[in-house]
């Protein structure tokens, strides 16, 4: 394993949190190319448009979680869509209160009505 990614786990394991088994660490460098990914797709009325996010951990390809800088704060799991967006809906994400609010609620969102894996 990495020293970046290390470092990710090391805050998981200080904020006592343990990712579900689909989602990934990122590396230093995958959480810096996804975190420059977001900031190239928002548009400017995007609801993450003002905040300074860190990205933590990677579920399937394009599903990102993301923590505010603020340890203590929201955190938030966006599909990325790979494109510069201009309706502020994409790209799409889902806000949480904090780490257990994501941990406690996601993995029932995960599935869509039909009970198929939905993402985030």
């Amino acid at each position: 394993m990495c020293a970046a990614a290390g470092r990710v786990i090391v805050w998981l394991k200080a904020m006592d949190v343990r990712l579900p088994d689909s989602w990934s660490p990122l590396s230093r460098d995958e959480a810096q190319a996804v975190e420059k990914e977001l900031r190239r797709e928002l548009p400017p009325a995007h609801q993450l448009q003002d905040h300074q996010l860190i990205a933590l951990a990677r579920y399937r390809r394009d599903d990102i979680l993301f923590r505010s800088q603020d340890d203590q704060g929201p955190v938030f799991c966006v599909h990325l869509t790979w494109s510069v967006e201009t309706d502020p809906a994409w790209p799409w994400t889902e806000s949480y209160k904090d780490m257990a609010d994501f941990l406690e609620r996601w993995p029932r969102e995960q599935l869509d009505d039909s009970g198929e894996d939905d993402g985030c």
